[in-house]
């Protein structure tokens, strides 16, 4: 978008107006397409007296920081719930028991290969479930939020490295989108994507499950685009999103807080108990 704002700038001075008009009406079309598929709101919500949430999320492989620092950034966080992919034997040993002073509730899933995960939260998850598609686990569980419920989702998508890795992609994301249209909660989807969230995929999962993407902008430091994200319901509203670093100013995470919407009906309590995990 940017190149072709450039581009119609060079066609001023030479005078060129076709060439100079229709790179800024790419320009312009491109950017209404990235706006439409990123958070639309030009501004956060402002927080209202309503319960809320933070959800944290952190992809340990791209943790380039020491144990320590990681351990001293997720305990200056802000946050309710904070969810870890590459959750290896290695990363459990670690800072899986230092946490335990903040984060009172964990479920684990430690495994050598990217599809370990676990999840630390402030506040009891019930119904909790691993569902698979083909061997890729992705884990499921309900907080409470005030008295209402609120649908966690935490998913893992391989990267797509050919052709043929689209309709696996496309089928997990199929997977994921009947476990979150199940529940008549307030939702949240979480989790390393790999793809862009204006990626064709995303967009057909969003438009499956009714879900808005957090995110209203992308970190121009690097130019590199963003491959983890979180998704809402829209009775849901999403009061701030941040990238999250680590002392290198390499990208591990986000971080996004959520409160309940007063333009919406609010969803009814569900009875809820105590799940079992199978791993």
């Amino acid at each position: 978008m940017l190149g072709l704002v450039a581009l119609g700038l060079v066609f001023l001075p030479l005078r060129n107006r076709k060439l100079m008009f229709a790179s800024f009406t790419c320009a312009a079309i491109l950017c209404l397409f990235l706006k439409g598929a990123s958070n639309s709101n030009i501004v956060f919500p402002e927080v209202n007296n309503l319960p809320s949430l933070s959800i944290a999320h952190i992809n340990l492989g791209n943790v380039s920081d020491t144990y320590e620092s990681l351990i001293s950034t997720v305990k200056n966080m802000e946050t309710d719930i904070i969810s870890f992919q590459e959750f290896t034997p290695d990363w459990n040993f670690h800072i899986g028991s230092k946490l335990d002073s903040i984060f009172k509730y964990s479920e684990k899933n430690v495994r050598i290969d990217p599809f370990g995960m676990a999840v630390f939260s402030k506040t009891p998850i019930e119904q909790k479930e691993i569902f698979y598609h083909e061997e890729i686990p992705n884990f499921k569980g309900d907080v409470k939020l005030g008295d209402q419920i609120v649908n966690l989702v935490f998913s893992y998508v391989l990267p797509l490295l050919g052709t043929q890795d689209v309709a696996n992609t496309s089928e997990h994301l199929s997977v994921v989108a009947d476990e979150l249209n199940r529940s008549q909660s307030h939702k949240l989807s979480i989790g390393d994507f790999n793809m862009v969230y204006h990626a064709k995929e995303i967009m057909k999962f969003r438009s499956r499950t009714s879900l808005h993407n957090s995110r209203r902008e992308v970190p121009m430091g690097t130019l590199k685009m963003p491959y983890d994200h979180i998704f809402y319901s829209s009775d849901l509203e999403c009061t701030r999103f941040i990238e999250i670093n680590d002392s290198n100013n390499v990208h591990i995470g986000i971080l996004g807080s959520y409160q309940i919407s007063r333009e919406r009906d609010l969803p009814q309590k569900t009875g809820s108990s105590l799940g079992q995990l199978n791993f």
